[in-house]
C-alpha cells in the first residue's frame, strides 16, 4: 500500500496526466489483434522515465485498456531491462480496475527472449506442475506518441495475486542474483534478499540457514521440512528442470508462506532465459545454489522430481505441445512483433526465433 505522502503526491501531480487526456479521450492507435496499453502521462515524466534518470519512480499518468481510460502510477521496472532502450513497465491502477483480478502489472520486455515465447509457455509448464503462477499474455504498448510495441504483460505476485486465488498469505520473500545459500549466505542475507510482505524480518530465511548446518541427511531432510513445503518445493524442481530455468534459485522466485501455515513455498518469476542451450545446459538446474543442490539431491526428493519430470514430457511438457503452443503463440503474435520498433523490421527475424526455440526445446527433452 502506498504511504499518504505518495497519494498525496498522486492527486496534486494527477491532474497534468488527465488535462493530456481530457481533449484526446478515446484510444488512439492499434493493438495489432492484441490488448493494447496506451500510457498517457506529461512529456517532462516521460523523458525522465526514458532517459533512466529516474530509476523505478512512479509517474501519474492516465492508460488506456480495452477502450476505457484509467488513472495510473507508471514507473520504469526491471534490474536489467530498466537500463534498456525500451524499458519494462509497472502499471498500477488507482481506480480499482484490475486485470485478472491485479491492478499491478508488469509490462515486460523480456530482453533476454527476442522470441517473446517463452515466458508465455513456461508459466503454462510451471502451473502444469501445480505451482501458483503469474497470468501472462502478449499485449501492444505506447507511451504518448511513441511506439514502445510488443510486451508481456504479466500479474505480478503480491498480495492480490494471492487474494485472486482465494489465498492470504502472511510473509513473502524475492532474492536477488546472490541468493545462493553458501556457506556465508547468513552475513549476505539483507542484501540478497528482501522483505516483500509481512513483517518487516528474515528469520524464516535464517533459520533455513541454520538447518543448512545440520550435517546428519536423515536429520537436515526433517528439519528442512518443517520449514519449507515439500509439496512447493517437488513442484519447483520439475519445473525448473523441465524449462532448464538456471536463472531461477539464486533470484526469480518467490518465497512465501500462507496465513495459516507458515512453511515455506515457492512461486516463479522472470522466465525469459528458459530453454537456452550453452553454459548453463545442465539437468541439474539447481548447481549454482547449495540449498536447492543439497534439496535435489536427497533421495526421497530426487525420486519424486524424476517420477514427475517423465510423466510431464510424456504430457503436457513434451517436446510436441511445447513446440505446438510456441506455433500457437507465435501465429497471435506476428503482426505485434512486425510492428515493435525494436524487434520487426528487419531487427530480428521472428521465424528464425520461433525456429531458434523449438531446436531448444528439442536439444532440452533429449538431455532430460
Amino acid at each position: 500500500m502506498k504511504s499518504l505522502a505518495i497519494r498525496w503526491w498522486w492527486l496534486t501531480a494527477a491532474g497534468t496526466a488527465l488535462a493530456l487526456a481530457a481533449c484526446d479521450d478515446e484510444p488512439r492507435f492499434p493493438g495489432h489483434g492484441l490488448r493494447s496499453f496506451e500510457i498517457r502521462m506529461s512529456e517532462d515524466y516521460a523523458g525522465e522515465m526514458l532517459g533512466g534518470a529516474s530509476q523505478h519512480i512512479e509517474y501519474p499518468a492516465t492508460v488506456w485498456v480495452d477502450g476505457k481510460s484509467h488513472p495510473a502510477l507508471v514507473s520504469a521496472a526491471g534490474a536489467t531491462s530498466i537500463q534498456e532502450t525500451k524499458k519494462s513497465f509497472n502499471v498500477e491502477f488507482q481506480d480499482g480496475y484490475a486485470i485478472n483480478g491485479s491492478s499491478d502489472v508488469r509490462l515486460a520486455t523480456t530482453i533476454k527472449d527476442r522470441s517473446m515465447l517463452r515466458s508465455l509457455i513456461g508459466y503454462e509448464v510451471f502451473r502444469a506442475t501445480g505451482l501458483e503462477v503469474p497470468r501472462a499474455e502478449p499485449v501492444f504498448v505506447y507511451l504518448n506518441s511513441l511506439v514502445m510495441g510488443l510486451y508481456i504483460e504479466t500479474e505480478k505476485i503480491n498480495e492480490d495475486f494471492f487474494v485472486a486465488r482465494g489465498m492470504r498469505i502472511d510473509r513473502m520473500f524475492s532474492s536477488d542474483g546472490e541468493a545462493d545459500f553458501a556457506s556465508d549466505f547468513g552475513s549476505r542475507l539483507a542484501v540478497c534478499m528482501k522483505v516483500e510482505f509481512g513483517p518487516d524480518d528474515l528469520e524464516p530465511i535464517l533459520e533455513i540457514t541454520r538447518v543448512q548446518t545440520i550435517g546428519d541427511e536423515t536429520e537436515f531432510e526433517r528439519e528442512i521440512f518443517r520449514r519449507i513445503d515439500r509439496e512447493s518445493l517437488v513442484r519447483y524442481l520439475t519445473g525448473a528442470r523441465l524449462l532448464n530455468h538456471w536463472d531461477g534459485f539464486n533470484k526469480n522466485v518467490y518465497w512465501y508462506a500462507l496465513a495459516d501455515d507458515p512453511v515455506l513455498r515457492f512461486a516463479p518469476w522472470d522466465l525469459d532465459n528458459i530453454l537456452v542451450l550453452g553454459w548453463n545446459a545442465d539437468p541439474e538446474v539447481w548447481a549454482k545454489n547449495h540449498l536447492f543442490l543439497r534439496l535435489g539431491r536427497l533421495p526421497s526428493v530426487a525420486a519424486e522430481v524424476d517420477a514427475r519430470v517423465a510423466a510431464l514430457l510424456a504430457g503436457d511438457a513434451s517436446a510436441a505441445r511445447l513446440r505446438a503452443r510456441a506455433n500457437e503463440w507465435a501465429a497471435r503474435i506476428a503482426d505485434a512483433y512486425a510492428a515493435d520498433p525494436f524487434l520487426g523490421g528487419g531487427r530480428y527475424d521472428f521465424d528464425e526465433r520461433l525456429t531458434d526455440l523449438g531446436q531448444e526445446i528439442d536439444a532440452w527433452e533429449s538431455r532430460l
